[in-house]
């Protein structure tokens, strides 16, 4: 989904079943079909973006343990396999591989960032294997796929959503500032320039940087110039706060605003969480929303990891339960009939509720995350184009 380092050591793979975790990925020697279900996931344990595959499955090992411990699925116990794919496409494709060769897993769950997860999406619509990604958004991911499904949002339409929630703040200029070397940043912005017009919002300077960039003071000084009340920086939060300092540094003084790669943005002002204060950026859900399905997720899985949840793991426990359900209206484990479900599917979780398009995207509320004294707090949600 995003690119954000973190230097993560874990086993290469985890196989979790029932309550309780052992080593293996391997073979996989049971044979009690009727008991279980066996559940895969994927996704990047070490690597460059193993942050986001550890939230990922830490809330969907979470999530076993809860339908396992409520009776599991139609009254089979999830067996979960959990392979590392590094956030590489060979190595997704392989974990796949295994997962259904050897673990013969009934679905799977995975995997994490968007290159991986569209190498996986088509070995699962030539075996008619159900897939969902909890976090994968580029665009094309679900297109051709008819057995791949996403809990998450895509990439242009947080850009659409930005576009829309603006003027409704009583906003009327603005300049964008993306990355033209990476697909989701050029993605966001290309659906926040083309939606802009037809929201009441003028573009006053576009300008881009590349992703080795750190000084954006050129750029920014063409953009103070061009006077706009608002900047919008599709982008992630390492690169964002970097951004953030230096528009200040130039004289930029309105909202400066994103898409979820500013999630994370507070990591990197530890010693003064407020330097982000007004900052305001689309993602899939606020660990500060009153909604009672929210405070019960965030509340147990801080109990369980002694830290906040973030929109990827929101959406990694969402997938768990998302697909409980499909397999329960289905009233069984066959592969087809849980995909028609998945279809058909009414859901609600923890980043809301929502039931899927044509490309099996889901329809579903934004929420508007504002840094406000040194959090994450709730400032809305909409749907897209509202």
């Amino acid at each position: 989904m995003k690119k954000r380092l973190l230097t993560s050591v874990l086993a290469l793979a985890l196989t979790v079943t029932g309550l309780s975790a052992c080593g293996g990925g391997g073979s996989d020697t049971t044979t009690d079909d009727d008991n279980v279900f066996r559940l895969g996931a994927i996704g990047p344990l070490t690597g460059d973006v193993s942050v986001y595959g550890i939230s990922t499955t830490d809330a969907i090992k979470m999530a076993v343990e809860e339908v396992n411990a409520a009776g599991g699925i139609n009254g089979q116990q999830i067996k979960l396999t959990l392979l590392d794919d590094t956030g590489d496409l060979t190595e997704a494709t392989n974990a796949y591989e295994r997962l259904v060769s050897n673990n013969k897993v009934d679905a799977i769950i995975g995997a994490v960032t968007s290159g991986p997860t569209l190498g996986v999406a088509q070995r699962a619509a030539d075996d008619g294997m159900p897939l969902i990604t909890p976090t994968g958004t580029a665009d094309s991911l679900t297109i051709g796929m008819p057995t791949t499904f996403r809990t998450c949002f895509y990439d242009s339409y947080q850009g659409t959503a930005m576009a829309n929630y603006l003027p409704k703040k009583g906003y009327k200029t603005v300049a964008v500032l993306y990355d033209n070397s990476d697909e989701y940043s050029v993605a966001l912005s290309n659906a926040f320039i083309k939606e802009a017009p037809n929201t009441g919002l003028t573009i006053t300077a576009q300008e881009s940087f590349g992703s080795k960039d750190t000084d954006f003071k050129a750029q920014l000084t063409k953009i103070v110039a061009s006077n706009p009340e608002v900047l919008y920086i599709p982008a992630y939060y390492e690169t964002n706060a970097m951004i953030l300092l230096q528009a200040k540094e130039a004289g930029f003084e309105g909202l400066i605003c994103g898409g979820d790669g500013w999630d994370g943005i507070l990591t990197q002002f530890k010693d003064n969480p407020k330097t982000a204060d007004g900052v305001i950026f689309t993602n899939h859900y606020s660990p500060y929303d009153e909604d009672p399905v929210v405070k019960t997720f965030v509340e147990n899985y801080r109990k369980k990891y002694n830290e906040d949840p973030t929109s990827f793991s929101a959406l990694g426990y969402d997938s768990v339960y998302l697909l409980k359900l499909a397999v329960e209206e289905a009233g069984t484990k066959d592969k087809a009939k849980v995909i028609e479900a998945l279809e058909k599917i009414s859901f609600t979780g923890v980043t809301g509720s929502f039931q899927f398009d044509e490309n099996h995207n889901p329809k579903k509320s934004v929420t508007f995350v504002e840094v406000k004294d040194g959090i994450y707090s709730l400032e809305s949600k909409q749907d897209a184009t509202e």
